[in-house]
């Protein structure tokens, strides 16, 4: 109750699943997903990275041709560049219509990649945080928090983090099984309040030594 519909597609001929995609059928497919009531759509690669450059142009104009308001993932920086986010055309992602895109590595249920993906946010800061902001954000994955598969600290740091960072939120369990101590940390008005603040500006590390963070206030909307 209260959920949103999220569905996956890729810029490709198929998913890196196997599955149809929608490269040469952007308009169509972006219809269909509009008429099935879809919410927020996940546009992955899974081919030829030639295709992007237009293939997520095409899709964001489908989508916004569709008649439902649609939020837009794609995951277009993960595949070029090799992660060197300091090359990013964030601005081309911004005018394809692109509302979050992932920059990096698939996140795995375990600290070591939650780490890595916290430690590539610190280091490309300063390349990141002009590009963030509302309508259009760094997607560091799923928070893994009440997945069991991770300690309670670590849920709280990711958390913590995601939130300082402008990541969008997006769970990665299933909710049937989330226990009382991780609903708590997900649900922390603190660090929501920190993830919403109406400006959108995104935080930063700003020393790698004790691992300190800075990041605007929340402000009331």
């Amino acid at each position: 109750k209260g959920a949103s519909f999220g569905l996956y597609t890729a810029e490709s001929p198929s998913t890196c699943g196997g599955y149809p995609a929608s490269a040469n059928h952007e308009m169509e497919d972006a219809k269909t997903f509009a008429g099935w009531g879809v919410d927020y759509m996940k546009v992955d690669g899974c081919g030829p990275a030639g295709y992007y450059k237009g293939g997520y142009r095409a899709m964001g104009e489908a989508l916004e041709a569709s008649g439902r308001d649609i939020v837009y993932s794609c995951s277009w920086p993960a595949y070029i560049n090799n992660g060197n986010e300091s090359l990013q055309p964030f601005g081309e992602f911004v005018n394809d219509g692109c509302n979050l895109w992932r920059n990096y590595k698939d996140i795995q249920c375990n600290w070591a990649s939650l780490g890595d993906i916290i430690d590539h946010w610190g280091d490309y800061g300063e390349a990141l945080v002009p590009a963030a902001g509302p309508g259009h954000w760094h997607d560091m994955d799923m928070l893994l928090i009440g997945a069991h598969c991770i300690s309670t600290a670590e849920e709280q740091t990711q958390m913590a983090i995601w939130a300082i960072s402008a990541s969008p939120l997006i769970m990665g369990n299933d909710l049937r099984n989330v226990s009382a101590t991780s609903r708590a940390i997900l649900l922390n008005k603190d660090a929501i309040a920190v993830s919403q603040d109406p400006l959108g500006q995104m935080g930063r590390r700003i020393s790698n030594t004790c691992l300190l963070y800075t990041s605007p206030s929340p402000r009331d909307s």
